[in-house]
């Protein structure tokens, strides 16, 4: 059992909050984009070149499914001991995969609206997302490790189709070929 997914994540989900309402909903007038004026979020630029509103919703969709899934999974991980000698049983490892996951996504918001304001390069906002992904990975590598059962596996493979492919991998695809 441990406690430390669920610390981190209690303080890292506030500050991934506050992020996005500032930046891609536009709640922080410094952070708001002309182009994005009254087209919300499913019409904004911050999806990085991915237009097809259909496949914009499906993401949509399964970022849902992330959350319940990333719910679900730090429940698990915080009421079930791992097995000895698994990876998911070293502090360390939970912390700096955690720290991947959550730092990744709370900084991409922002290396996304730098790039987009300041016609910069698209590099840093691929490796915010990068960085995620590589978290995500290795806690889903560390659930499968574990044996952990049908629903934690599910759980973080819910969450791994957002991190990693949806936005590792497409949303980092598009936005590097604009």
């Amino acid at each position: 059992m441990s406690y430390l997914p669920l610390l981190v994540s209690a303080t890292m989900a506030p500050a991934l909050a506050l992020t996005y309402w500032a930046i891609l909903f536009g709640g922080v007038a410094r952070y708001r984009l002309a182009e994005d004026d009254g087209v919300g979020y499913l019409g904004s630029g911050y999806w990085g070149g991915i237009v097809d509103p259909a496949t914009i919703r499906a993401i949509v969709a399964f970022q849902g499914l992330m959350v319940l899934g990333l719910t679900y999974w730090l429940y698990w991980i915080t009421i079930t001991p791992a097995p000895p000698g698994s990876v998911l049983a070293r502090p360390w490892f939970l912390a700096t995969s955690f720290a991947a996951f959550w730092l990744g996504s709370i900084a991409w918001p922002l290396a996304t609206w730098h790039a987009r304001a300041s016609g910069g390069s698209h590099w840093p906002p691929v490796l915010c997302l990068w960085l995620a992904a590589a978290g995500v990975l290795a806690l889903a590598a560390g659930t499968f490790e574990a044996d952990a059962g049908a629903l934690p596996i599910l759980a973080i493979l819910a969450v791994a189709n957002v991190v990693v492919l949806a936005d590792g991998v497409g949303w980092s695809a598009a936005f590097l070929s604009r």
